[in-house]
């Protein structure tokens, strides 16, 4: 009972995470291209373009959590492979660690890939002034959930990975 009670904590925790963890980052991308957000997220959101940050923390609000909800009910889920509840606390935490850094390595590949490849700034509508800014914008967010996705499954082998690994320690004494 002790250790679904640490998993429903686990995820509440997770997703909290994952929900500051988006409000930085989109505050961060707002200032590089507002427009992305004016023209794109806050009607994606039904957010008035007049809201500025109080509207882009509502959106990450918004994007974030159920994917925050998803990769932490994932990791801490696959947590329970664990024999005692600090095996699992530990080692959860750990997954939620290499996922958010995985995730945070891909948006700065994101920006690098953003700032330097910009195939289709012919293609966006004229009612964008900044292009470049806004499709260095929209390749750090689609990087991101790259990142948190492929963080995720790293996540959840290094689960698998420290569980086989203290079995075969305990296996041979």
């Amino acid at each position: 009972m002790t250790k679904l009670f640490l998993v429903s904590i686990l995820i509440c925790c997770g997703t909290l995470l994952a929900c500051i963890y988006g409000i930085i980052h989109d505050q961060i991308t707002y200032r590089i291209s507002e427009e992305f957000y004016t023209h794109i997220r806050f009607a994606q959101s039904e957010i008035a373009p007049t809201e500025s940050w109080w509207g882009v923390t509502k959106v990450a609000v918004i994007n974030t959590w159920k994917i925050g909800f998803i990769i932490s009910l994932i990791l801490s889920c696959t947590g329970l492979i664990h024999r005692n509840e600090k095996r699992l606390l530990k080692h959860t935490i750990q997954s939620f660690l290499i996922t958010s850094s995985i995730a945070a390595i891909l948006t700065v590949i994101g920006f690098i890939m953003g700032k330097f490849h910009n195939p289709e700034l012919e293609k966006l509508p004229n009612t964008i002034l900044d292009k470049s800014n806004f499709l260095l914008v929209q390749s750090i967010h689609n990087f991101t959930y790259i990142g948190g996705l492929i963080g995720m499954f790293v996540g959840v082998y290094w689960q698998f990975y420290k569980h086989k690994k203290h079995n075969k320690e305990s296996s041979n004494y």
